[in-house]
This record gives structure tokens, sequence and C-alpha cells, in this order.
């Protein structure tokens, strides 16, 4: 999900990065100016390493009156295409539910394609900005609008949508949603004043019931991100920049470690399938966690000043980021799939593999309770099962996976061990 509170902004900032060596290490390097014709990148979604789209406005300030575009890459960001425009607004998200089929959410619409981002056609119209698109397959999603408050749901892959009667009467503006089942779901407010706490509603019954969440946290929400059993949302605390997370479903929620400058924000918060965590901030730099988003140090900071980052995205083995300058960074000496976390001992094969099925071995003694989790690059969960033991396990898949990479993750109490799958 990303912010929509944004500073004056004159030119496009495009960032490459990718990790070269399982620790985590990133290198970067900066190029010139690319030109990909946005005054500012509000939303980005790689579906690969190659891939990608970025979303945002002719103007500085997005307003009915502003050009919302949408630009695609096939060369991992060397060169840019336009592939949809608007007289209004500004677009500033994107959820692909397969290699084709994708939404994007801008100023009154939710677009849908078909054709991997060729084209793109309005599938439902509302008031305001679209805040927020995500599906949990390829038939069911939801949306919601910032400041009319709605939130939308389909059950025919957008075709026809319906409005949830989401109780958003007292609450400021929505800006992020996500569901993790048909019956569980999340919708993120911003503060409704200065130092106030963002809200977060939740539904465990399919949206019929919400429930408002305390983080205990003074925070105004920009958006928020899952990663596995994870909740982390972000944004600010006044002036600083702050990130929470929740392992209990939102019931309890801690900062997360991270020394900041003042001013700042964090903009956007991404994880790797690997589980390398990324943040951007409003003040050009880049954060990275090695530790499941517990602590996070900085990684990068722009070289000329003001430069602010607004929108992050991971593809294959590359992340790509995008703010007011553009500088282009990459590294071609990543090889192969590699395991990342070694508090376990375990063994992954075949890899590469069909997306049909693999064998585990899982070595030492495992907690009581062991979970296998298999995610694809934009965090859904597409696999979980329970193993009861140490030894050889087959993982059989009830839908086979689409050619792409994944991450396979096996949490056995506090240990953790995690591999990238390759599916060809």
């Amino acid at each position: 999900m990303k912010q929509l509170v944004h500073a004056a902004l004159t030119i496009t900032l495009g960032l490459f990065l990718l990790a070269p060596h399982a620790n985590g290490q990133w290198t970067w390097q900066i190029s010139q100016n690319i030109g990909i014709g946005l005054q500012r990148v509000d939303g980005s979604l790689f579906l690969d390493a190659t891939t990608g789209f970025i979303g945002g406005a002719s103007q500085t300030v997005p307003t009915p009156d502003g050009q919302a575009r949408i630009k695609k890459t096939t060369d991992g960001g060397l060169s840019w295409t336009s592939v949809f425009q608007s007289d209004s607004g500004s677009v500033h998200s994107f959820h692909f539910v397969n290699g084709t089929t994708g939404f994007a959410g801008l100023y009154g619409r939710v677009l849908r394609t078909v054709d991997t981002g060729a084209t793109w056609q309005v599938v439902v119209t509302m008031l305001g900005t679209v805040t927020g698109v995500h599906f949990i397959n390829e038939q069911e999603g939801f949306a919601c609008g910032g400041v009319n408050k709605l939130v939308l749901h389909t059950t025919d892959g957008g075709n026809t949508w319906t409005d949830m009667n989401f109780p958003s009467a007292t609450l400021p503006q929505l800006r992020g949603i996500h569901f993790s089942t048909p019956m569980v779901g999340y919708v993120i407010s911003g503060s409704a004043a200065s130092g106030g706490e963002g809200i977060i509603s939740k539904t465990i019954d399919g949206g019929a019931t919400w429930t408002q969440l305390s983080t205990g946290l003074p925070m105004e929400f920009f958006g928020f991100t899952f990663h596995g059993n994870t909740i982390f949302t972000y944004g600010r605390n006044g002036n600083d920049g702050r990130v929470i997370r929740s392992t209990d479903a939102g019931v309890t929620w801690t900062a997360a470690a991270m020394q900041l400058p003042t001013p700042s924000a964090i903009y956007d918060l991404v994880f790797s399938p690997d589980g390398l965590g990324m943040a951007c901030t409003s003040n050009g730099k880049i954060y990275q966690s090695n530790t499941g988003g517990a602590t996070w140090a900085l990684n990068y900071s722009a070289p000329v000043m003001p430069v602010g980052m607004n929108s992050i995205a991971v593809g294959g083995d590359a992340a790509f980021g995008f703010g007011t300058s553009v500088y282009f960074v990459r590294n071609d000496n990543f090889v192969g799939v590699e395991e990342f976390e070694h508090d376990l001992a375990a063994t992954l094969w075949p890899n590469p593999n069909d997306g049909h099925g693999f064998d585990v071995q899982l070595q030492g003694t495992p907690a009581l309770l062991t979970t296998l989790q298999i995610t694809d690059l934009q965090g859904r969960q597409v696999h979980t099962e329970q193993l009861s033991s140490a030894g050889q396990h087959h993982i059989g898949l009830a839908s086979v996976l689409n050619p792409g990479v994944y991450q396979c993750a096996i949490i056995s109490g506090a240990s953790r061990w995690t591999a990238r799958l390759l599916v060809q």
C-alpha cells in the first residue's frame, strides 16, 4: 500500500537494487536520468526482475485535474512504455492475481488488465482516490477509497462490485486493505489528528462486523504490509518515521528498532521472498532488516537532497524504489537459488521444480508446532501445512504453482529456515 502525503516533487526517481549474496548485502551505484516521464511515482509492482509497473501523476499534487499514468518495463527498468493515461488523479496501488491479470487503483476508478498490463480497462468507479486493491484469489478481491471511505467487494474477478457498508463515519481517510481469507480482513486509516493514533479495523466474518484494534502507539499510518504471520504498519509519529508490527493478528504491537533522522516518514515497506525487509523514507533513505522486521539499519542514502522515496517493489532477486530524482543500480553477479536463514537444518528438492510438489528433509528436533509456508513475490500465502516430526516430508500442492520465484519457510518455535523455491 502506498502513502498519500507528498512534498512538492519535480522529477521522477527510479532505484534498482539486487541482492548478490545470501547475507543480504546490497550493491548500489548511480546512473543518469532514465526519463520515465512522471513527476512523481506513487505506486509500483514488479512481477519478476524484468517486468514491472509504476503509477503516478504528471502533476506534483494529485487532484481530479491531474493526469494519471501507468508505465511498464520489460527490461528491468532500462526503458518504460506508457500503457495507461487519464486526465484525473494519480495511480496509487497495484495487485496482480497471476502473471496476466492485475488491478490498479487511481482517482475514482479501479482498473483491470488481462494481458500483463499491455492494456487497462475501468471495472468500477467510486468517489475519491482508490488507496488499496487486494485479491485473495483470481475471483475474490477488495478495494478501498481514501476520503470517501468506501470498501468494495468482488467475487467474479472484478466484473461486478458491491458496497460492503464499511462503518467509516468516524474514521479518517482509508489508506489500505488486506484480506488473509474471505473471512479475515483488515482496513487501515490515517490518524484523525496530528500525533494521534492510526486506526486498524478488523473483520473475522467477511465484513459483517468490524472491530477497531488499538496499537497503543501514536502514529499516522501511510500503509501496511503482511509478511508471513506478521503485520507491519508504517508512517510517522509527528516528525519521526515509525514502523510497528504485530505477530498475533493485531492484538499487541511493538515498535521496530529504527534510528531515523528528524523529520522523516516511512512511505513504503516490502519484504523480498527471502525475508529481507526494505523500507523507504521521505528523506531519500532505504533501511534494511535481516531480522524479520524487528530491527532496521540504514542501507542507502540518496546523494542529492531533497530526494524522497515514495515507493519500493520487489521482483525476483531485484528491488526497485521510486521518488524524486533518477538513479539506476544493478548487480549481475547473483547466482541461483540460495538458502537464507539457518536456525533450523533442512533441505528442499527438487529445486528448481515443476510446481506440483517437492520434498523436505527436516533435521534435528523440531518444536511441537512446526509450520511450512509458501508465499509468492507479492507476499500471498499459496500453501501452508504442519510438519509433525523430523525426517523427510513430501509436500503435495493442491494447486500447481505458476512459474516464478517463491519463498518456502519452515517455522518451528522461535527458529526459522527460509529458501527460494524456483518453479519453471
